[in-house]
């Protein structure tokens, strides 16, 4: 599965194999606001901020969001003839998309 940013443009500009990073929820440096960090070997000690939130619940609920759909690509992941097929992607949503 891959994750995408969260970007104002919709498209995701940050797009990377879930399963080669760390994802974490946390403070953004810049800006104080809770936010969701992607920790990947191919950025060596760097962490990058996928996504901002304005409340710490909106954060966790994204990050909720992504297990959910990555358990969902795991289950599905076969064929009935055993062969395996691409799985899906996750971007995260814009904090005005996100309701606690």
């Amino acid at each position: 599965m891959r994750i995408l940013s969260q970007d104002a443009d919709g498209i995701g500009m940050f797009d990377v194999p879930y399963e080669l990073c760390v994802v974490s929820t946390g403070k953004s440096k810049k800006t104080g606001s809770p936010c969701i960090y992607v920790r990947c070997n191919l950025f060596g000690e760097y962490s990058v901020v996928a996504a901002e939130y304005s409340t710490i619940e909106k954060a966790n609920k994204a990050m909720d969001m992504l297990k959910n759909v990555y358990y969902d690509s795991e289950l599905s992941k076969f064929n009935n003839d055993g062969t395996t097929f691409l799985t899906t992607h996750f971007r995260f949503p814009q904090d005005n998309e996100i309701e606690v």
